[in-house]
């Protein structure tokens, strides 16, 4: 099953037809992610069969309908996404069940967040429609609708402005700000522990030069990046996955979808100003957060720029 060490959607290979309308709901983040999902599509599945691994599962709550599950980074007993549709396309809906403490407050928060975010004054940027919530015995369960479309490549000029919208008014220095004083210790934590010492120095000195520079106490998304976008075929932009969504954060994640953006080329990210520094501070965040070692010993930070080793 998908995780981090097998991370392959599994897709339905019952017909050629369900086949190739399992694999049109996949979203590549690449040219090269393209190139193979068009060269799968031209595959029987009957030859699928006999050269790839593959299992028979029924879903008993899902009669007569489809399904491809999606990759996760989490074990599949922690968390399990995915997509079911019917046979003529027409409801398709997003499954995620979680079923360990840590999951399960991420589903929690995520339907919290697509309760309340509210895009009705923002031009041409949605979030999922929420189909159905439910806690059970073990397990927190959420269904959303699914949105048609890519990957954003580009930030839309209306997301600036979107995420500007769930600014406070309260407005702190970062020595004071809940972003900062609620995330800098964990850093700190992990990073002793593993002995990255020297880099968490450059972090404390950035920090100190940027420390009086203030910004609003902001709703965040978090982890906004073009994985976690959509841009349909009538130009909207779709904003999923809000787990990770805070309200005590900063106004970055548009400068953190080119942070993003930067690392996935491969190229050094410069620190400049403020909004720079936050952005590879709050990647430290998320890679500590998720106790993600192998990354974090991957990290370079120097002379005012970051990147991957």
């Amino acid at each position: 099953m998908p995780n981090a060490a097998n991370p392959a959607f599994l897709v339905p290979i019952g017909s050629k037809d369900i086949f190739t309308k399992g694999l049109a709901l996949i979203k590549p983040l690449s040219g090269k992610g393209e190139l193979k999902k068009r060269i799968l599509s031209l595959i029987p599945p009957k030859w699928l069969k006999r050269k790839l691994p593959h299992m028979s599962f029924e879903n008993k709550n899902e009669v007569n309908r489809n399904t491809i599950i999606l990759p996760w980074s989490q074990k599949i007993c922690d968390k399990l996404t995915y997509i079911s549709f019917d046979d003529e396309m027409k409801d398709i809906i997003v499954h995620k069940y979680a079923f360990t403490d840590t999951t399960r407050k991420m589903v929690r928060n995520e339907h919290a967040f697509l309760s309340k975010i509210d895009t009705s004054k923002a031009l041409g940027i949605i979030v999922p429609a929420i189909k159905g919530f439910e806690e059970g015995d073990g397990y927190t369960y959420l269904m959303q609708n699914y949105l048609d479309g890519m990957h954003m490549k580009e930030l839309s000029p209306n997301i600036s402005s979107f995420f500007s919208s769930l600014n406070s008014n309260e407005i702190l220095p970062l020595s004071d700000h809940p972003y900062i004083q609620n995330r800098f210790p964990l850093i700190r934590n992990v990073l002793n522990e593993i002995g990255e010492t020297e880099i968490l120095a450059e972090l404390d000195s950035l920090y100190e030069m940027y420390s009086n520079e203030k910004f609003h106490v902001a709703t965040m998304h978090s982890d906004f990046s073009s994985s976690n976008t959509v841009q349909t075929d009538e130009n909207q932009f779709v904003i999923i996955d809000w787990e990770d969504a805070c309200e005590d954060g900063v106004c970055i994640d548009a400068e953190y979808f080119k942070f993003r953006k930067t690392l996935q080329n491969n190229e050094s990210w410069s620190i400049k100003n403020a909004d720079q520094f936050l952005v590879v501070f709050h990647y430290f965040y998320f890679m500590t957060k998720k106790r993600n070692e192998l990354m974090l010993r991957r990290f370079n930070l120097s002379g005012g720029a970051f990147n991957l080793a």
